[in-house]
């Protein structure tokens, strides 16, 4: 059992991470495959290097070498599976919508 203080330092910190763009992603994989191919879990990770890295362009590079124009977030057609699938109950729908627009602008 956490008390009230340790549940308000775990809510401050999970409010911190929002404001930063990181998810919680574990790379369990429960969200894959994806019906359109979307390399999930590695975009998700790329997201969160991002963001961890202060916003470093190098990440947005190397997301261009690893993530295939196949498996890119914009090809996800929001049918909600890999939501259904994940154990954190993260709003993957949403953040690769935010990948795409960051990362997959150009292509």
């Amino acid at each position: 059992m956490l008390t009230e203080r340790e549940l308000r330092i775990i809510s401050e910190v999970r409010r911190k991470y929002e404001k930063l763009g990181f998810v919680g992603c574990t790379g369990c994989r429960y969200c894959t495959p994806c019906p359109e191919g979307v390399n999930v879990p590695e975009i998700l990770s790329f997201y969160n290097e991002y963001y961890v890295e202060n916003r470093n362009d190098e990440v947005k590079r190397r997301y261009g070498e690893h993530i295939t124009p196949e498996s890119q977030a914009k090809r996800c057609a929001r049918c909600g599976r890999c939501e259904e699938l994940c154990p954190q109950h993260l709003q993957i729908r949403e953040i690769l919508g935010r990948a795409a627009m960051l990362f997959e602008q150009n292509t």
